[in-house]
């Protein structure tokens, strides 16, 4: 038996149709990538001017800002002095 020229026929053109599509979805998932790209390096460069702008105001105290201030260095713990103890082992 033969294949029916009108059923392969039909079954290439669904193929084609699954590649067309196939293509389609790819390229618009492209296109969106490209987008996206875009809208996030403008914003990373508006966000860099600003910190350029900021960094040009002169120093600052970042953790007077955050509200946290330097403490003391930890001391050692005094070492207490007992005499009695001391004068029993000479």
């Amino acid at each position: 038996m033969a294949a029916d020229p009108i059923q392969t026929h039909a079954a290439r053109g669904a193929a084609g149709q699954r590649v067309r599509v196939g293509l389609t979805g790819l390229a618009f998932v492209f296109l969106l990538v490209m987008l996206a790209t875009a809208l996030l390096h403008q914003a990373g460069a508006d966000t860099a001017a600003e910190n350029a702008a900021a960094n040009a105001q002169g120093p600052s105290e970042p953790l007077a800002e955050l509200g946290v201030a330097p403490g003391n260095p930890p001391q050692p713990a005094p070492i207490p002095h007992n005499p009695v103890k001391a004068a029993a082992t000479h």
